[in-house]
């Protein structure tokens, strides 16, 4: 073997070494996320009867007694499903036509408030009838996302102007925050402030009660794709559950900002997501899912860690 064969030998050898320990550094971070625990487990689905059945889910809430209301944006229509227990299960109670495409849905006690892709309107459905009726907002807001208060204030991001608002029960203005961007999901703070997701950026940023920024926290991907976090629970002791709408999973991440797990995975089967659109929590501490791709709601339990 000549002398500059051996050498070209050697380099390329060391070549290919060097591009394995590449490869290997760059799998790694893809090796983590899938080994991470599986916090949510599979309940059940609702989707309709023989006769209405869900076709493209786009926001879901928690309502009153284990009320589970569901945005559909075919129709547009809004729907109501009551657990009966049993054999029937969860079944549809009733359903109202919206006038235009839900944006955002929230409960705040006795009342839904659905903000819709027609811009400037923001609805209230309220009462044992379900009345449909539309809210008054200040002049010139076009709400996008929307959550409920406690004291019947109310948090909608102002699309017009980027900025998130804080209206008190009579609808008046009592805090004005600058929040330019894409904002899919609003949620109050356990200890005031308010959390929002930013799919573009795939971040959810905390915010505190004056509106100053407290943390932004990056939503981890499923490699190649990285994250698009839409629907929002925020826990008591701060914890928080978001939809990858990409991923077609639910994350759990802490306020540290540590992903603590994960679960479902992008399907269509029982138990898998296809762009998921929001999330609720319903009393019993199970997470209502818009599986808008399958066109249902499925719940999901948390897991003993």
């Amino acid at each position: 073997m000549s002398r500059g064969f051996g050498r070209a030998l050697r380099l390329g050898i060391l070549a290919l070494a060097a591009l394995a320990a590449l490869t290997a550094g760059r799998a790694k971070p893809a090796a983590a996320q899938n080994q991470a625990p599986a916090l949510y487990a599979f309940d059940e689905a609702l989707s309709g009867d023989d006769e209405r059945r869900l076709s493209r889910p786009t926001a879901v809430a928690a309502g009153r007694d284990g009320e589970i209301a569901v945005a559909d944006a075919a129709g547009p229509s809004l729907w109501f499903f009551r657990d009966r227990g049993g054999s029937e299960g969860w079944v549809i109670q009733l359903s109202i036509d919206l006038p235009a495409a839900a944006h955002s849905l929230a409960c705040g006690g006795d009342r839904y408030l659905v903000s819709t892709r027609q811009p400037g309107r923001l609805f209230a459905v309220e009462g044992p009838g379900y009345e449909l009726r539309e809210l008054k907002l200040p002049p010139r807001v076009t709400p996008g996302a929307v959550a409920c208060l406690r004291d019947r204030a109310i948090l909608v991001h102002d699309l017009a102007a980027g900025r998130l608002l804080v209206l008190d029960a009579e609808l008046e203005v009592r805090t004005s925050v600058p929040l330019a961007g894409t904002v899919a999901a609003l949620a109050p703070g356990p200890a005031g402030g308010f959390y929002a997701t930013f799919p573009q950026n795939h971040e959810v940023r905390r915010y505190g009660a004056n509106g100053e920024q407290l943390a932004v926290l990056t939503v981890p991907g499923l490699a190649p794709a990285p994250a698009w976090p839409v629907g929002l629970i925020v826990q008591a002791d701060g914890e928080i559950v978001v939809a990858d709408r990409h991923g077609g999973r639910l994350l759990v991440i802490e306020t540290s900002g540590r992903w603590a797990g994960a679960g479902s995975r992008r399907g269509w089967e029982p138990g898998l997501l296809r762009f998921p659109a929001d999330l609720a929590q319903l009393p019993d501490g199970r997470v209502a899912v818009a599986d808008q791709g399958n066109g249902r709601v499925q719940l999901f339990r948390r897991l003993e860690e």
